[in-house]
This record gives structure tokens, C-alpha cells and sequence, in this order.
């Protein structure tokens, strides 16, 4: 296989971290190092509504630590599918976290210098897209 798939996102994005069952072709990065293109996977972390005692990783470092601990969390993931010097835009499935029916949507981003630099969201990594 070359991607492999599971509902929760941070623990297909752990195997690409490990390449366990994951192409090479597919490496993860830190958002604040990895120039955005077409193909790439952007992931955020999912907030929870109150009351919860979950916190989301702050980055992509703190996500990585939880990854290795075996720590996995809610999170989302959509694929990049234009670039423009200073945006992308990205589609994902069930953006809205629906629980019947779910969502497409399709979002744009702010990026400078070529990296995603968009503070709506809290970017924790970018997964470059070789396949």
C-alpha cells in the first residue's frame, strides 16, 4: 500500500511518519519548513467543545512527541489542490466534522514565501506528496 488509510487522521499521518505500511514517496514536515504545492496534505489539529480537558498539539513538534508516544488526537487533514504566490487552496472531507452525511469543502489559505501561513487554523504539519 501506498497510503495507508484510517478514520483517525493523526494515526495515518504517524504511519507516514514511521513509513509503516506508507510510501516513501510520503513525508511529513513541519508546516514552518515545507513549501506548499499541489498534492501536499495540510493537516490542523480538531478542537473539542467545552467542557474537555484536551488540549491539541501547539505544533508540529508536540504533535510528533504525542505521535511517538502513541498519543493519538483529533485531527483533520485536506489535500492541496492550487497554489498561488500568496494562497492554496485545499479540499477535505467532512470539514465540519458532521456525524451523518458529512461535508466536502474546499478552502483557501493564506501562504507567504511560500509556506502556509494562514493563523485561522493551527497548522501541525504538511505531508509532501512524491507519489
Amino acid at each position: 500500500g501506498k497510503f495507508p488509510p484510517n478514520a483517525t487522521h493523526s494515526a495515518y499521518i504517524d504511519a507516514i511518519r514511521r513509513h509503516a505500511g506508507a510510501s516513501a514517496d510520503l513525508v511529513l514536515k513541519s508546516p514552518t519548513e515545507a513549501i506548499v504545492e499541489v498534492g501536499d496534505l495540510i493537516w490542523n489539529p480538531r478542537k473539542k467543545k467545552p467542557p474537555t480537558e484536551y488540549v491539541p498539539p501547539a505544533n508540529f513538534n508536540e504533535a510528533i512527541q504525542r505521535l511517538k508516544a502513541g498519543q493519538y488526537f483529533d485531527s483533520h487533514v485536506d489535500i492541496v489542490v492550487e497554489v498561488t504566490a500568496n494562497s492554496c487552496s485545499s479540499i477535505g472531507g467532512n470539514v465540519s466534522n458532521l456525524d451523518i452525511g458529512g461535508s466536502v469543502t474546499r478552502s483557501t489559505w493564506r501562504v507567504a514565501d511560500g509556506k502556509l501561513s494562514d493563523p485561522r487554523k493551527q497548522w501541525i504539519g504538511i505531508v509532501k506528496n512524491g507519489l
